[in-house]
């Protein structure tokens, strides 16, 4: 069977640019980029706002399932603005900690960490749609105690940050 990258005489073939993707001409890649960049910022824009900051692993249900989970979630959502460690959640479940952390990844999908963030994430989205609040006085009220790290969930949960989120949803 003959080798494509070969010619007949046995000798690499050499590629005709047209053949060569990556080697197209820079002024017909920003050509591309520039056609391609608005369309990529909308889609995100439409994605970000339809995101409720939800993981598609999270399984709500469980919460219903588990009693002891029941019992956290309605803890979380009364005191989720405080500090809730590890241990504190795990002695309300009534496990160990490291048990905790492994059947609480296991029955809802994420650990329990990221899934108290996005608790606080979705609250933060709330009071930002509700009221002209500040930011950072926002994310201090949801139970963050850095605005850099509020910022970095943000952004991580939502695809935006939350100023961007802001200018979205209150314009002006």
């Amino acid at each position: 069977m003959p080798n494509p990258s070969k010619d007949g005489d046995g000798k690499p073939r050499v590629l005709a640019s047209s053949e060569k993707p990556w080697m197209t001409p820079r002024r017909t890649q920003d050509r591309w980029a520039a056609d391609l960049h608005p369309a990529l910022v909308q889609m995100s824009g439409e994605i970000a706002e339809l995101s409720d900051c939800r993981s598609d692993e999270v399984r709500d249900a469980a919460f219903a399932y588990y009693p002891r989970l029941g019992l956290l979630a309605a803890f979380c959502k009364e005191h989720y603005h405080e500090d809730i460690c590890l241990q504190q959640a795990a002695d309300i479940v009534g496990l160990e900690r490291t048990y905790f952390c492994t059947f609480f990844h296991q029955k809802v999908g994420v650990c329990f960490t990221y899934w108290l963030a996005v608790q606080r994430i979705d609250d933060a989205k709330r009071r930002i749609r509700a009221n002209n609040t500040s930011i950072s006085s926002i994310a201090y009220e949801v139970g963050f105690n850095s605005l850099a790290t509020f910022e970095r969930t943000f952004k991580r949960c939502v695809g935006v940050t939350a100023s961007q989120y802001k200018n979205r949803v209150r314009p002006c």
